[in-house]
C-alpha cells in the first residue's frame, strides 16, 4: 500500500486554476495482461500497438477507476534461423523477423507517444519437426502486461441501479475493428482475408493519454471529496459498444441511443456502430447528480463525453437509433434479453492428451563448439532482448530509475 498520492482539484472559480496537495490514501498495485496475436500475426505494427492501448484501458477500467504505472511486453514468434521446415503458404500471418520487427515498433511506438515506460519483456523464437508433426508459434504471441494503481476503497465495481446514466468516454467512432473477437478465434483462412484485415483496430495513444488524464481527475475528486463519481467502469474491446454496455448494465438491463455517440465517419450504418471496436473507448456508469460533474471534467481534458442511455431493471438491452428517421425503417435496432448471452452460457471442454516422442540425439561435432555456442547466446531466445522491447525512452523515466 502507497500512502501519500499527489492530487490536483480545480478552483471552484477559475478551471485552469489548480492546486497541488498530498492526501492519506491506501493504493492498491494491480496488474493486467492480455495477448494480442492474431492483429499482430496479420498486420504487425498497429496489431501490437492496439494490444498495448487495449490493455492501458484494462489497467484503468479496474474497479472504479485504476491508473497505469509501467508496462511489460512480449512476443513469440516462429523459427527464424537455420529453419530446415518448409513453411506451408499462408497469405495472411507474416515471417517471423517481419512480426519481430514490426510489432516490437508499434507496441513501442504507443507506449512511448502515451507516456508509459517499459520495464521488462521477453522474446521466444522456436520452431521444431517430431515425428509426424510440426510445432512452431505460426501465429505468433504479442504479450502486452502493465502494473497499475487502484485506490483500495474504489477495487470492487458497484452493481448497476436504475436510471444511472450509461456514458462512454474517449475518441471518436471508425469503422475500424469489425468482428476482431471472431476474427481471433477462427482460423485464418484465403475466404476471409478481406474480414480479417477490417478487423484490426488503429491506436491513437494522444487520445488515450487524455482518457487517462480526465480518470486521474475523477479518482481525484474520488479521494478529495471521499465521493466516487464512477460507479463502475469498463473498457471498451472487442464486439464494440455492443460488448461493453451490456456487461456493465448486466444483470439488470438498459436502454441506449447509437446517436449520441460521437462519430469520426458520418457514413457508420448502426450494426457497424454497434459493433464497432474503435479504439481508447470506456464505459462508466454515473449517478444523475453527478453527470454534470463528468461532463465539465471531459471538457477540460477535450474528451467525448457521450451519454448513450439509462439502466433500467428490464433485463433486456433495447438499441435504438435516432438518426434513422425515415417512415420505412423503424429507430429500434436491437431488443434482446441479457439472460440469454451472458448468462448460463455452454461451457466449453478441452480433451487433453499425452505424448511421448523420441527426438533425435544431437550430433555435436567437437571443433565446431564455439561456433554453437555463439548461434545460442546470438539467439533471440537467450539474448538480451533490450532492443526489442526498450526502444526509444520506453525505460526512461525517474520512478523507473528509481
Amino acid at each position: 500500500k502507497l500512502i501519500k498520492y499527489l492530487s490536483s482539484s480545480s478552483s471552484n472559480n477559475n478551471e485552469s486554476l489548480h492546486e497541488y496537495q498530498f492526501i492519506n490514501a491506501d493504493l492498491d498495485i494491480s496488474y493486467t495482461a492480455e495477448t494480442h496475436n492474431f492483429p499482430t500475426g496479420i498486420s504487425p505494427f498497429p496489431g501490437a500497438a492496439t494490444g498495448v492501448g487495449g490493455r492501458i484501458r484494462d489497467t484503468i477500467a479496474i474497479g472504479k477507476g485504476g491508473l497505469p504505472v509501467a508496462g511489460i511486453a512480449g512476443y513469440s514468434v516462429g523459427c527464424l534461423f537455420n529453419n530446415p521446415v518448409k513453411k506451408p503458404e499462408d497469405p495472411n500471418i507474416l515471417p517471423p523477423e517481419q512480426i519481430l520487427i514490426q510489432a516490437s515498433n508499434g507496441a513501442s511506438d504507443y507506449g512511448n507517444k502515451f507516456g508509459e515506460p517499459l520495464i521488462c519483456g521477453y522474446t521466444r523464437s522456436f520452431g521444431i519437426e517430431i515425428p509426424d508433426q510440426r510445432i512452431e508459434y505460426l501465429k505468433p504471441i504479442m504479450f502486452s502486461g502493465g502494473l497499475g494503481i487502484v485506490p483500495h476503497k474504489d477495487i470492487i465495481k458497484e452493481q448497476p441501479v436504475p436510471n444511472q446514466f450509461i456514458v462512454r468516454l474517449g475518441g471518436p467512432a471508425f469503422r475500424i475493428g469489425i468482428g476482431g473477437g471472431s476474427a481471433s478465434s477462427r482460423s485464418q483462412e484465403t475466404d476471409n482475408k478481406e474480414l480479417d484485415r477490417i478487423a484490426v483496430q488503429r491506436g491513437d495513444p494522444e487520445m488515450e493519454n487524455r482518457l487517462v488524464k480526465l480518470l486521474r481527475k475523477l479518482i481525484d475528486f474520488s479521494l478529495i471529496e471521499n465521493n466516487s463519481i464512477v460507479r463502475s467502469i469498463h473498457d471498451q474491446g472487442a464486439g464494440g459498444v455492443g460488448n461493453v454496455v451490456k456487461e456493465i448494465v448486466s444483470p439488470l438491463g438498459g436502454t441506449v441511443d447509437l446517436s449520441k455517440i460521437t462519430l469520426g465517419d458520418q457514413t457508420l450504418t448502426s450494426k457497424e456502430l454497434w459493433s464497432s471496436e474503435f479504439q481508447e473507448s470506456i464505459v462508466i456508469l454515473v449517478n444523475p447528480k453527478d453527470l454534470l460533474t463528468v461532463q465539465k471534467l471531459s471538457r477540460i481534458e477535450n474528451v467525448n463525453c457521450d451519454t448513450l442511455g439509462i439502466v433500467n431493471d428490464t433485463h433486456h438491452i433495447k438499441v435504438i437509433d435516432a438518426r434513422i428517421n425515415t417512415p420505412q425503417k423503424e429507430q429500434l435496432v436491437l431488443d434482446f434479453n441479457l439472460d440469454s448471452v451472458l448468462e448460463n452460457l455452454p461451457r466449453k471442454i478441452y480433451h487433453l492428451e499425452e505424448y511421448d516422442y523420441e527426438l533425435p540425439k544431437l550430433n555435436i561435432i567437437t571443433k565446431e563448439v564455439d561456433e554453437y555456442i555463439e548461434k545460442v547466446l546470438s539467439h533471440p531466445t537467450v539474448c538480451s532482448k533490450r532492443y526489442l522491447t526498450n526502444k526509444v525512452d520506453r525505460s526512461v523515466s525517474g520512478l523507473v530509475a528509481k
